[in-house]
């Protein structure tokens, strides 16, 4: 399970495949599987603010969350926050990246 040692304020996660509902002593769990930016995979709760961001962020159908991305916050209680990261947010900065390997990359090639 994920962790507040994992993870920091606004580090992005992937989610990844599809929600697990699973019941325990008559209570309803939901989680799903996250990807680090390390690569390390581990399987988050989704709840309260969290899901209720998620269903209006990307939708109530939760196969479509598979592969969008959320930006993690930790509250004062030591809760960890997932908020979806919008797709323009996400392209904007993949091209700002991009800008900045190519101006390394220019930078290299001068003598």
């Amino acid at each position: 399970m994920l962790q507040v040692k994992d993870v920091k304020d606004g580090m992005r996660l992937k989610l990844y495949d599809k929600l697990i509902v699973s019941e325990k002593n008559g209570r309803t769990f939901y989680n799903m599987k996250v990807e680090l930016p390390d690569g390390t995979k581990k399987l988050a709760g989704i709840f309260g603010k969290t899901q209720n961001a998620l269903i209006e962020a990307f939708g109530a159908e939760t196969d479509n969350w598979d592969g969008k991305y959320v930006e993690v916050e930790i509250d004062p209680r030591g809760y960890i926050i997932l908020w979806p990261v919008s797709e323009s947010t996400k392209i904007a900065e993949e091209q700002r990246q991009q800008t900045q390997k190519e101006s390394l990359e220019d930078e290299e090639i001068k003598p």
